[in-house]
């Protein structure tokens, strides 16, 4: 037993070296816009639009602005189709590459409006695959907080979205 931990742990730092020879570039875009879809399991229907645009600050740090459109089924007493608007100025830091990928960590904060007006905040990790000529593909995973019409308060939810990207 004591060789299987030592020998494990051996090839885990093995496996892992190539981790700390890794050096940092971003994206060389000034300026990045996205249009795409979140799945929300809170929202009815599931799948939502979202657009973003981000402007670099500094070096791997960029100004990111998020728009989030939500369906709410029900959220009255006809049962019709109501959306919720999001926008929440935020920050994205680059984080680490992991080969061509590039990992951000997102955190935004701002107004919610439409069906409930409240806060809305959401935080987490984008991924940006540059696919070439100012092209790419950004995944995000976030959990997000909005106003909830029917409980009347703010609840955590998580959302996956996938964004078409393009940079100058």
């Amino acid at each position: 037993m004591k060789y299987f931990v030592i020998v494990s742990c051996l090839l885990l730092l093995c496996f892992a070296m190539p981790c700390f020879a890794q050096t940092s570039q971003p994206p060389a875009y000034s300026e990045i816009v996205g249009i795409g879809a979140n799945w929300n399991q809170y929202a009815s229907p599931q799948i939502n639009p979202t657009f973003f645009w981000a402007h670099k600050v500094l070096e791997g740090t960029y100004s990111f602005n998020l728009v989030d459109v939500t369906f709410v089924r029900g959220a009255d007493s006809a049962g019709k189709l109501q959306t919720m608007t999001s926008m929440t100025p935020g920050i994205a830091q680059h984080m680490r590459d992991i080969g061509p990928v590039k990992i951000y960590g997102v955190a935004t904060v701002g107004v919610a409006t439409g069906v409930k007006t409240g806060l809305a905040w959401s935080s987490g990790l984008a991924s940006y695959w540059g696919l070439g000529k100012g092209w790419g593909v950004m995944g995000i995973y976030r959990a997000l907080s909005v106003p909830d019409p029917v409980i009347n308060q703010n609840v955590i939810q998580g959302a996956f979205g996938l964004s078409i990207t393009w940079g100058k």
